[in-house]
């Protein structure tokens, strides 16, 4: 059975790397409404260091605020952008 932890170490399936693990955890923070100590917390901690790949840091609350940050900035332009294409057409109808 070592062995075979040490074959996935060696030969993952799928390659994490930092930029896709933090992007992942802030769109799962959001989604699940859930602290940004997240990644800080004892047993999530010991999580993380057991399914991340070695030298892996897990980050900080500030850290993950800084990345919100980050999305929301990018979903807002998106947003924006989106606005100023679409065109508005009145209604014909008076609803009042």
């Amino acid at each position: 059975m070592q062995d075979f932890g040490q074959r996935g170490l060696d030969n993952p399936e799928k390659k994490v790397t930092r930029k896709g693990f933090r992007e992942f955890m802030v769109k799962g923070i959001v989604e699940d409404d859930l602290p940004y100590s997240l990644g800080e917390k004892g047993g999530m901690s010991k999580l993380f260091e057991y399914v991340l790949p070695r030298g892996f840091a897990i980050p900080s609350h500030q850290t993950v605020r800084r990345d919100l940050d980050i999305l929301y900035k990018k979903l807002n332009t998106k947003v924006k952008t989106q606005l100023k294409v679409s065109t508005f057409t009145t209604c014909k109808y008076d609803i009042s």
